[in-house]
């Protein structure tokens, strides 16, 4: 896999995400710029790394690009739920600004992160085939613009659409879970883990996956010429764990709290059309993963 001489826009640059994805596509040749409205903190310039700080929607051209990766959303579920049309103007108004703009620059491939809480309460494992049943703000944002780019990939513009699952790694935001474990060890309280809806509340399940891994599912995405139909891939590892025996992992104080409304009780995908389609699979556990890093903080 090579992208040298490929340029491209990495909005949402200063993100958790983007920090795993600059690096791996610098990596892999390609001249990147960045775009946030936050300063890029995780990252320094470099040749191949222009960084511009600005907001998307003061943003009137993307001209000279090959290839956009579209980042740059609100991720709280709870803040989309407080804030429906704060929220739905920056992840659909512009998100859909960001497809237009890449069409009329003739980009020859954008690509965009959907969401697992897409399947609902569905059978297990989720293949993309399945119906969606977005039931809060977020997941409805996620799914419109999927419908979005839908479009655009019909009508000139090559987009690929990666649901992703339970996302972890280094630079997490502070608001997911792993980062929150850990806050709870630093301080010294117990670690609080939902339970289930289920008979007997158990600790939900869910199916981990490893940033650096996703930032290399992106690459081979931009790579291949077999996807650009606006494809929805679910990324993944096709394997779960038990929150409880995660948190577990990062401390032995654990206490049990009341699910959300919009928790679901267990997430495994179905990982299938991502190796068929780009060869792609995971590399990274996540326990092995948490164990070693636990040894950094």
């Amino acid at each position: 896999m090579t992208l040298k001489g490929k340029k491209v826009l990495v909005t949402g640059a200063s993100g958790f995400i983007a920090s795993h994805l600059i690096p791996k596509l610098l990596m892999e040749g390609a001249s990147v710029t960045g775009l946030d409205r936050l300063p890029c903190r995780l990252l320094k310039p470099s040749k191949d790394f222009d960084f511009i700080q600005k907001d998307i929607e003061n943003l009137e051209s993307v001209e000279g690009m090959g290839a956009v990766i579209h980042l740059a959303f609100e991720t709280s579920i709870p803040g989309c739920m407080k804030d429906p049309v704060g929220t739905t103007y920056n992840n659909v108004d512009l998100g859909v600004k960001m497809l237009e703009l890449s069409k009329r620059a003739g980009v020859k491939k954008f690509l965009y992160p959907s969401t697992a809480s897409l399947y609902g309460n569905q059978p297990l494992p989720w293949h993309e085939g399945l119906p969606a049943f977005p039931n809060e703000p977020y997941s409805l944002q996620k799914y419109t613009m999927e419908r979005f780019l839908k479009y655009y990939a019909d009508n000139g513009l090559p987009t690929v659409i990666f649901r992703l699952f339970q996302v972890f790694g280094e630079n997490q935001r502070q608001d997911q879970v792993l980062a929150k474990f850990y806050q709870c060890r630093k301080e010294g309280k117990p670690i609080p883990v939902t339970q289930t809806a289920a008979a007997g509340g158990g600790s939900a399940r869910r199916d981990f996956v490893y940033a650096g891994d996703i930032a290399e599912a992106f690459c081979m995405a931009l790579a291949s010429d077999t996807v650009g139909t606006g494809e929805i891939i679910n990324i993944a590892s096709g394997y779960n764990y038990t929150i409880r025996e995660i948190a577990e992992i990062v401390s032995d104080k654990i206490e049990t709290i009341p699910r959300r409304s919009f928790d679901l009780d267990e997430h495994l995908a179905n990982v299938t059309r991502a190796k068929e389609l780009l060869g792609w699979q995971i590399k990274t556990d996540v326990k092995t993963w948490l164990r070693s890093y636990l040894k950094t903080l």
